[in-house]
């Protein structure tokens, strides 16, 4: 099945993996707290002891792509995170991200195990 991107809904800032109007995906979940862009996901938190914070994710970072697929607001579409890592997570939870790093607006790539389970913070 193809990646179905919806249609911008706005700028609501959400903690994923679930977004309103979607079902739970699979449980895969990050941990992070932010918006939309149109050149990625700005992270405006990291919650401690998870996966984003163990990755060394800050806010202010940008996660611009998951496994190579873009996040966030492309030609009027919004391609959302929260689907995108369950969508291309291993069946161990690896997904690799390419990151805006906030203090030195570097590009990187950032392989990450994500945890699994229901929002927990």
């Amino acid at each position: 099945a193809e990646i179905q991107p919806q249609l911008r809904g706005g700028d609501d800032l959400f903690v994923e993996p679930q977004h309103p109007n979607r079902d739970h995906f699979g449980g895969w979940h990050l941990g992070v707290f932010g918006h939309y862009t149109t050149t990625g996901h700005l992270l405006t938190q990291v919650f401690p002891n998870t996966p984003a914070s163990r990755a060394g994710l800050e806010p202010g970072d940008r996660i611009i792509t998951v496994n190579g697929f873009q996040v966030g607001d492309v030609l009027d579409r919004q391609y959302p995170i929260d689907f995108l890592i369950q969508r291309h997570a291993s069946p161990s939870g690896f997904v690799r991200l390419l990151v805006q790093n906030r203090r030195t607006l570097r590009l990187h790539n950032l392989d990450v195990r994500l945890a699994r389970g229901r929002i927990h913070f």
